[in-house]
């Protein structure tokens, strides 16, 4: 049950002040962990003592001191509150922050006018017919999960983001990157309720159409819906769900680059990397035409609940989905 650490790697330097970290093993039972950073190997003094957070890889929004060699380490928990023993700490050194640059990418802010979102809704019952063919491209809410029995239409929803990057040209100079994701209800619920539950976030491997449609809205030329990844074009299985191997195109990767617990309350942030996420933004940076985006989907659709998040049209900045990409290179927005 003891976790390793994973990343950063033993060593490592050039590490943000805000890194990400991520452990590998102990995966059967997991469902809490605890990360600290110390400057002493004993961690005798931390500097940052997260808990109970339920993830694999967490964001340390630590604001650690540049060109300084830290420790980390973390221990999980089972669902009788048994906690593991510490990893074994390993030791990483941060980049120095005058020569880092924080670039934020979130529609509204800095005249960042760039993201791309659209939630796909599905059957339940037959995954290959949806229950309505509809592009949603023009709401404020992206979505993931199966609606709840009290719904008119037993659906399941996910959902398509995606940020143009072309501001950035340096791959190797991308140091970390993360997304932040809001908690939203554009429904009658109440703001207190807090429907939770994993989400899966994949790569998405081909172009898709965000679209201006809202409910009850078919999809048009070049827009996305769960048959159609712009339509007329369709996915290579309905839903963005055809992986490489199949016998069609691959829609999305395999493997999950993240999950992440979806809190479906207002106003809550989620915070999201790992090792595999900063990487892929490092390829998209690199090589624009494979940026595609990324599909949002529970890890569980058979769970009778809706996960909302605000997408990049809610009317508050602040709620918009935001990618920030530290880097040594300094984004050319237009």
């Amino acid at each position: 049950m003891r976790p390793r650490n994973h990343y950063p790697h033993d060593g490592q330097e050039g590490v943000s002040g805000n890194p990400t970290l991520e452990y590998s093993g102990a995966s059967s039972g997991i469902i809490a962990s605890e990360w600290q950073i110390s400057t002493e190997a004993d961690f005798q003094t931390l500097i940052y003592n997260k808990g109970r957070d339920e993830v694999r890889s967490h964001v340390a929004l630590a604001g650690l001191q540049g060109r300084t060699r830290y420790f980390w380490r973390v221990r999980v928990s089972d669902a009788s509150s048994v906690w593991s023993e510490w990893s074994e700490p390993t030791s990483f050194t941060t980049i120095d922050t005058a020569n880092l640059v924080v670039n934020i990418f979130q529609d509204g802010l800095y005249g960042y006018a760039g993201t791309r979102d659209v939630d796909l809704r599905g059957s339940f019952a037959d995954l290959l017919n949806p229950v309505h063919e509809w592009n949603q491209g023009r709401q404020d809410v992206l979505r993931t999960g199966r609606r709840g029995p009290y719904q008119p239409s037993d659906e399941i929803y996910r959902s398509l983001l995606k940020f143009d990057l072309t501001a950035l040209t340096d791959p190797t100079a991308v140091v970390n990157a993360y997304l932040t994701l809001t908690g939203w209800e554009h429904t009658a619920k109440e703001p207190y309720v807090m429907y939770q539950s994993w989400t899966d976030v994949f790569r998405v491997l081909r172009p898709w159409g965000e679209g201006a449609g809202v409910v009850g809205d078919a999809p048009a030329q070049g827009e996305a819906s769960w048959t159609f990844s712009a339509y007329p074009e369709r996915w290579s299985v309905p839903g963005a769900a055809g992986v490489p191997g199949g016998n069609a195109a691959a829609d999305r990767d395999a493997a999950a680059l993240v999950r992440f617990k979806t809190i479906s309350r207002v106003g809550y942030k989620m915070v999201l990397s790992s090792f595999d996420f900063v990487s892929t933004v490092r390829e998209w940076v690199g090589h624009s035409s494979s940026n595609h985006g990324l599909l949002l989907q529970a890890a569980d659709e058979s769970f009778r609940e809706v996960m909302n998040v605000a997408s990049r049209e809610h009317k508050d900045t602040s709620f918009r989905p935001k990618l920030v990409v530290e880097s040594l290179e300094r984004s050319r927005l237009e």
